[in-house]
């Protein structure tokens, strides 16, 4: 029996490092170090501030069983307020926003490393700028397609309401 119990035990060990047999939280902690790695690189760009947001999707169509969406709320707000912006990091704000490489590069490795993540948004504060990516059944993001809120139509997994 204890022969037994070694064997089990050394299968398990070798199960481990050859990384066959994933860990929870260390898939929870490298998720946590992408997120914490693309927010240092966004706030060394110079944005101010980087606003994170995770909630259940609602999109139809989803081509995976993730559930989750994070949202990136860029601030260039000095303060908390909301009422006193820096210009140069506003600018950075809009540079980063109509840089969809960029973007798309920050979703693919969010969704490549979180497993609970299905769609990436990122907001410029203060204003009703929005760009999201969506995963695909590939593993890999693509850019919404924008539908006209007045259409009341339900938008599907490639689609989202713009203003």
């Amino acid at each position: 029996m204890k022969k037994q119990k070694t064997f089990v035990l050394i299968i398990f060990l070798a199960l481990i490092s050859s990384g066959l047999y994933s860990q929870p939280a260390k898939a929870q902690s490298r998720c946590q170090t992408t997120i914490n790695s693309i927010v240092n690189e966004i706030e060394s760009k110079g944005v101010r501030r980087v606003i994170l947001t995770k909630r259940t999707v609602t999109n139809q169509g989803n081509p995976t069983n993730r559930k989750d969406e994070l949202m990136l709320l860029l601030s260039s707000y000095l303060d908390n307020t909301g009422t006193s912006a820096d210009q140069r990091s506003g600018w950075i704000v809009d540079n980063m926003m109509n840089s969809l490489v960029l973007m798309k590069s920050y979703a693919d490795r969010i969704v490549s490393n979180c497993q609970d993540i299905a769609a990436v948004k990122f907001i410029a504060h203060g204003s009703d700028y929005i760009q999201e990516f969506a995963i695909q059944s590939n593993g890999k993001t693509r850019l919404r397609d924008c539908i006209n809120s007045d259409t009341r139509l339900t938008p599907n997994w490639n689609e989202m309401y713009c203003y």
